[in-house]
């Protein structure tokens, strides 16, 4: 993570102070008006809150088997005091996706109704809670598929830098549930994944002795969709690996 990401992840709201002249009401407007747009247009990078929320996760899981990791995390807190510990550390930017919304519901509250300022903190607020929505369901997706995801991006790693490739959370558009129709019966219940330079197809229900055959990593610029069927959510994937326009094609529905 670089450290662009470090520093919006461990900032503090309350390390921001503002001064206000009294009684200027205008400087007030303008500064809500301002806060708001940031939220705004910053919304996107701060997606990174699902990247370290993946990460934190994982680190949970590995901690009980990596006993010097903990020491060493344990022995950072002099104090021995609890907000210092690595937990409480390390929960506060997780905890910080659902404080933003909080913080513009409280100055929404202060701002009359109808005016400019009111409808441009509904349209922030809108917004971040997208976001803190977003990472919830990210981490509940890096709970359930991050180990294939992990052996897809080992297993093709060579083929993903050759491409000019990645997997990588913040680059993720669209996550869905889809069935996968012309493959065997017991294997159609599955998960796309699309990213930014890639779709990755997964099983709905993995296994750890899931083959890999049952996977499926496809540069977005090797594939072509096609809505066969104006009545049905269905849609057909071609993967033009070769010069034959159906090498290999998946037709998949979405459920509604």
């Amino acid at each position: 993570m670089n450290q662009p990401d470090s520093n919006m992840l461990f900032v503090s709201p309350a390390s921001l102070s503002f001064s206000f002249i009294p009684g200027d009401g205008s400087r007030l407007q303008d500064a809500i008006i301002r806060v708001c747009a940031l939220f705004v247009n910053r919304c996107g990078d701060f997606k990174v809150y699902a990247e370290y929320a993946a990460a934190y996760l994982r680190l949970l899981q590995e901690l009980p088997s990596r006993k010097d990791m903990l020491a060493s995390l344990e022995a950072a807190n002099s104090s021995k005091e609890q907000h210092c510990s690595y937990e409480s550390r390390m929960i506060k930017p997780v905890q910080r996706v659902v404080q933003y919304p909080l913080l513009l519901r409280a100055i929404q509250s202060c701002c009359e109704q109808d005016t400019l300022q009111a409808k441009q903190v509904e349209v922030a607020l809108q917004k971040m809670q997208t976001l803190a929505e977003y990472v919830n369901e990210m981490q509940r997706v890096h709970e359930q598929y991050a180990p294939q995801i992990d052996l897809l991006r080992r297993q093709n790693e060579v083929f993903l830098k050759e491409k000019g490739l990645r997997i990588d959370i913040r680059d993720l558009v669209l996550f869905a549930h889809v069935q996968w129709l012309n493959v065997e019966k017991s294997m159609q219940e599955y998960v796309i994944f699309v990213f930014q330079t890639l779709i990755l197809l997964l099983p709905r229900n993995v296994r750890r002795d899931c083959k890999m055959k049952w996977m499926r990593v496809l540069p977005i610029n090797d594939v072509q969709v096609e809505d066969d069927r104006n009545d049905e959510p269905v849609l057909t994937l071609i993967h033009m690996r070769t010069n034959e326009r159906h090498s290999n094609h998946g037709s998949l529905s979405i459920p509604s």
